[in-house]
């Protein structure tokens, strides 16, 4: 008896467009992403040239696989200028921060569903800096939604030492305490109890400061640490 392979049909992919208010650029960009992605990058956000069927009739185009593959050595910035323009007019152009992906830290190539990258920020003299921050890691998908969502640069190593744990964080059995971005900019400390992860970029957890269940986006996570031992804590591993 022959067993016939089931069909998978994915969703269209959006046609991208020409980046707004950007002189000179004819680069085309994914519609909507708060970081500009390239259409040369099509592939490594999921896209796939494929047989699509409507009405009976057989196409080809561009369908959203969900499935990323970003790989070592790509660069991408939080400005459709970084793409196209020279180093030394970056800054001005309004680029501020550029990614790079980074080999794996259990390969030496990226596994496919693990992307690592650092960070960097472009520099007032045109230069190129090494933020120290340490290698950050996550999913494919968890990248890829990252970059549709926007994301900011961690603190720094040296920012976090300036930061004293609060007074009002009181040792907690279970508790992580963390350092927390809201969607205003503010920022607060916390303990959160009994964490889960919700989704690929969420975690829930208890609240000890609001005393509820809350949900708190892992890029806004700007450091997290034992409430015990003041052991610090990689804010993408938090419920996992």
């Amino acid at each position: 008896m022959t067993t016939r392979k089931k069909r998978t049909s994915f969703p269209p992919a959006p046609d991208f467009v020409r980046a707004r208010d950007v002189p000179g650029c004819d680069l085309l960009f994914m519609p909507g992403w708060a970081w500009p992605v390239p259409e040369a990058f099509r592939n490594c956000i999921g896209h796939q040239w494929a047989v699509r069927v409507k009405d009976g009739r057989r196409t080809h185009g561009w369908v959203d696989s969900g499935v990323g593959a970003f790989h070592r050595g790509a660069v991408i910035y939080d400005h459709p200028a970084g793409y196209f323009l020279p180093l030394e007019q970056l800054r001005q152009a309004g680029v501020r921060y550029m990614i790079q992906i980074e080999p794996s830290a259990q390969d030496s190539e990226n596994s496919s569903d693990e992307v690592t990258y650092q960070w960097y920020r472009i520099t007032e003299d045109s230069g190129v800096e090494l933020l120290d921050v340490g290698l950050r890691g996550c999913t494919q998908a968890q990248f890829i939604e990252r970059l549709r969502r926007g994301m900011q640069p961690p603190v720094s190593a040296e920012a976090a030492d300036r930061i004293l744990i609060p007074q009002h964080l009181e040792p907690t059995p279970g508790g992580i305490c963390i350092h927390y971005r809201s969607a205003d900019g503010d920022f607060t400390e916390r303990v959160v109890s009994k964490i889960v992860r919700s989704s690929p970029t969420r975690i829930e957890g208890f609240c000890h400061l609001r005393r509820q269940r809350r949900s708190f986006r892992l890029e806004d996570i700007q450091l997290a640490w034992d409430s015990m031992t003041g052991e610090q804590i990689d804010p993408d591993t938090l419920g996992s």
